[in-house]
């Protein structure tokens, strides 16, 4: 059974607790949609080019965004995994962050 105009391709990405983690691009009608998982490394979401949402831990934005001050060409990012020691504020309108639960964000194609 094939899903028309669906693709998730798979990237090996470093996590301390694991010895295979993987993060996913999904390609839906033309949308490419990052999920990052639980990476502690942000080299492998900065090479990916021209994505419309890139799923992040907040601990990664850290990381990436703040500290290494790498540019992720998303047009939108959505920001998890926020705990009490990873509440990070981050400015602009690409940002979304997930802090409630049953939040939902809709993605038109």
């Amino acid at each position: 059974m094939v899903i028309p105009d669906f693709q998730i391709e798979a990237f090996e990405t470093k996590h301390a607790l694991s010895k295979h983690h993987y993060s996913y691009l999904i390609t839906w009608h033309g949308k490419k949609i990052f999920l990052s998982g639980d990476t502690e490394h942000p080299e492998t979401i900065s090479t990916i080019k021209d994505m419309d949402w890139a799923f992040m831990p907040a601990w990664l934005i850290k990381i990436a965004i703040m500290d290494q001050k790498m540019e992720i060409d998303s047009k939108m990012i959505a920001v998890y995994h926020i705990g009490t020691k990873d509440d990070i504020s981050i400015n602009g309108d690409k940002f979304v962050m997930l802090k409630t639960q049953g939040q939902i964000i809709s993605i038109q194609y």
